[in-house]
């Protein structure tokens, strides 16, 4: 989940989980899990090409669940793209590269 373990805080992983422990929280956790089915988005990726707005993509690239060639083959798909890799972040970039991550929304907006 982290590419630099000492980013993984107890805070930081109490705040992923306190929403998922009480009954209506583990609920939801099983229909996030469900909805990860991507037929309903992968049907539109043909109308990547007529988003018509810039669009800034920071990756992971030690991501385990979303790999940064998904991103990469985003950027092709999209016409006014960035995308922007981090070889020192995994799923969670603005917890393990807070700084770089910040700059980076910065200078796009």
């Amino acid at each position: 989940m982290f590419s630099n373990e000492e980013q993984l805080t107890d805070t930081f992983l109490q705040g992923i989980i306190s929403p998922y422990v009480q009954e209506q929280g583990k609920l939801s956790l099983v229909r996030n899990a469900a909805a990860l089915n991507t037929n309903h988005t992968t049907a539109l990726t043909h109308k990547l090409p007529e988003i018509e707005h810039p669009v800034l993509l920071l990756w992971g690239t030690e991501d385990p669940w979303q790999p940064v060639e998904t991103g990469e083959q985003l950027e092709r798909d999209l016409p006014d793209c960035t995308l922007i890799r981090f070889d020192d972040a995994a799923h969670w970039v603005p917890q393990e590269v807070p700084d770089k991550f910040s700059a980076e929304i910065k200078a796009f907006v």
